[in-house]
């Protein structure tokens, strides 16, 4: 999966780091009646992209830090596989990482969710 955000081409995640989900989003009275059935409509579609890099580089981890941290809050998010190519406006959550090298050159379990507005 290849993905770019406000035209920047983003690091290649890991080979199982990457899941884009078409979440759906029910009407206010949506639910199950006293009978069990499901009742309601979908109201619409948003798309959430989760990436995840086992290891990046002092400077990888960065260009993501200032990507995601930085005006404008919403962005063009771009993503191609083997379905084609999505677009879409979205916003980052919080940038994460389990820990960085002693120097800071390298760090290690980064991942960001991505989120249509």
């Amino acid at each position: 999966m290849k993905v770019s955000v406000k035209g920047t081409q983003l690091p290649s995640p890991d080979i199982d780091g990457s899941r884009l989900t078409h979440l759906k989003t029910w009407t206010a009275s949506s639910g199950r009646s006293a009978s069990g059935k499901m009742t309601g409509r979908v109201q619409y579609y948003k798309y959430k992209l989760e990436l995840k890099w086992g290891c990046l580089t002092n400077s990888e981890y960065k260009t993501l830090k200032n990507l995601f941290e930085t005006e404008p809050q919403w962005f063009a998010v771009k993503v191609t596989d083997g379905t084609g190519v999505t677009n879409f406006t979205g916003y980052s959550g919080d940038l994460n990482y389990d820990h960085c090298s002693g120097d800071e050159k390298y760090y290690f379990g980064v991942t960001v969710e991505i989120v249509e507005r």
